[in-house]
C-alpha cells in the first residue's frame, strides 16, 4: 500500500487478518477499517497517534516491511514507527519477519526507493 494505499492496507488486513501473508506498506500510517465520510485531515492525523496493542495483535504474525521517508510532511514518519514499536510491543522482532526502511533526506514519494530495493 502505497501513501493513503498505506493506510489502507492495515485496514483490509485487520478487517481479514488471514488474507495477507505479507504487508509493505510506504509512507502510509495504521487505521482500522474507517467510515467513508472521514475526512482526509482525520486520518493523516492517526499518522501521529500511538497504535494499540489490541488492535494490531491480530496482524502480529504477517511478514511486515514498513518504509517511510524521514523528510515526509504529508504523512509523519511517526506512522511508520508507532506501528513498528506496537508490533513490537505485540512480541515480534524486528529480523527476518518485521523490516523498516526509513529513507534519509527522503520526502512522501520515497515509494521510486522502495520499489528499487533489491530483496
Amino acid at each position: 500500500g502505497l501513501s493513503l494505499g498505506g493506510f489502507g492496507i492495515w485496514a483490509a488486513a485487520s478487517a481479514n487478518p488471514g488474507l495477507f501473508a505479507a504487508l509493505a506498506p510506504i509512507c502510509g500510517g495504521f487505521t482500522l477499517p474507517v467510515s467513508q465520510d472521514m475526512s482526509l485531515r482525520a486520518l493523516l492525523m492517526s499518522a501521529k497517534s500511538l497504535v494499540k496493542a489490541k488492535d494490531i495483535e491480530p496482524l502480529k504474525d504477517l511478514l511486515v516491511w514498513l518504509f517511510h521517508g524521514n523528510e515526509d510532511t504529508i504523512v509523519d514518519v511517526k506512522g511508520s514507527t508507532a506501528i513498528l514499536e506496537a508490533l513490537r510491543h505485540a512480541g515480534k522482532h524486528v529480523g527476518d519477519r518485521l523490516k523498516m526502511t526509513i529513507y534519509k533526506e527522503q520526502g512522501h514519494q520515497c515509494w521510486h526507493r522502495a520499489y528499487s530495493t533489491p530483496e
